[in-house]
């Protein structure tokens, strides 16, 4: 006798174990998530924007840069997330 595979033990499995409860997503498309994510990075890219000179004299102008680089990531993640929800149907 060998040792069983992956496919031969879950033949043995119960269907209803393998099952996924019928639950809705809260936010299908990300949207809230998306949304929160670019807030955060406008906000930081602001204060850090207020505080360049003290950036510069530090050395660390490239955190404006990250601020900057997330912001405009979660703007082309809310245009990708409004598009999908435009042309996906409600069910």
């Amino acid at each position: 006798m060998g040792a069983r595979t992956y496919t031969e033990a879950m033949s043995e499995t119960p269907h209803h174990a393998m099952e996924q409860a019928p639950v809705k997503a809260l936010d299908p498309n990300g949207t809230v998530v998306i949304a929160l994510g670019t807030a955060g990075f406008g906000i930081a890219a602001l204060v850090l924007a207020l505080n360049l000179t003290a950036l510069r004299a530090e050395g660390t102008l490239w955190w404006l840069w990250v601020a900057l680089t997330g912001l405009a990531m979660g703007l082309v993640g809310l245009a990708d997330a409004a598009r999908r929800r435009r042309r996906r149907p409600i069910a």
